[in-house]
């Protein structure tokens, strides 16, 4: 696709072709401030014109993840914070259940309070929300912000698994990165330029 992208009166994106492909792992990298979180909020709420995704003939079920779960919320147990969202909602309380034990989360985790899990933990739980929405398109926001050693290689060995869905991530964890990306999608003079 090639779009322009502002936010407020401020010029982001200025005519730039967007082009990703199917298992393909990006690092959507650039300064503080230059727009990388509102190009995938963009994507991920079908914003950007000719995108599979802004039409229904090419719907592309893009998730946005990052780290800020809602505290409105704080009081509920994990699953039942899953069961709320509508598109999970129909996969029923057994099957999220296990996707959560999949993910490493335990029984007593399961069933805790939102407001008692580490901030890795929302963050895990973040992304299983989006592996059960059957995401196309992973738009990960710093997943490894608070992550400890363990978790962060378990993301990377996840995230380098997934052959039918696109990822693209946002990190100042250059390791990680390094050991995640196929391709680097970089902001230059309002353009996105990728390099494999």
């Amino acid at each position: 696709v090639e779009f322009k992208l502002a936010y407020g009166g401020k010029i982001l994106l200025n005519t730039t072709h967007f082009h990703v492909r199917r298992g393909r792992i990006y690092g959507l990298l650039g300064h503080n401030g230059c727009g990388k979180s509102t190009l995938m909020r963009a994507i991920s709420s079908g914003a950007l014109a000719g995108f599979p995704g802004a039409e229904e003939l090419m719907k592309l079920r893009a998730c946005f993840v990052d780290h800020d779960i809602d505290g409105s919320d704080a009081n509920v147990p994990t699953i039942d914070f899953c069961l709320q969202e509508p598109v999970l909602a129909p996969l029923g309380r057994e099957k999220i259940r296990q996707k959560l034990l999949e993910m490493e989360f335990t029984a007593e985790l399961i069933a805790k309070p939102i407001c008692n899990l580490s901030g890795g933990w929302k963050m895990k739980l973040a992304l299983a929300r989006a592996v059960l929405s059957g995401a196309d398109m992973l738009l990960l926001d710093e997943p490894t912000n608070h992550l400890d050693v363990k978790k962060v290689a378990w993301l990377t060995t996840y995230l380098t698994s997934l052959t039918q869905c696109t990822s693209i991530v946002i990190s100042h964890d250059s390791k990680f990165l390094q050991d995640v990306v196929t391709d680097v999608i970089h902001y230059e003079r309002r353009k996105l330029i990728r390099y494999p």
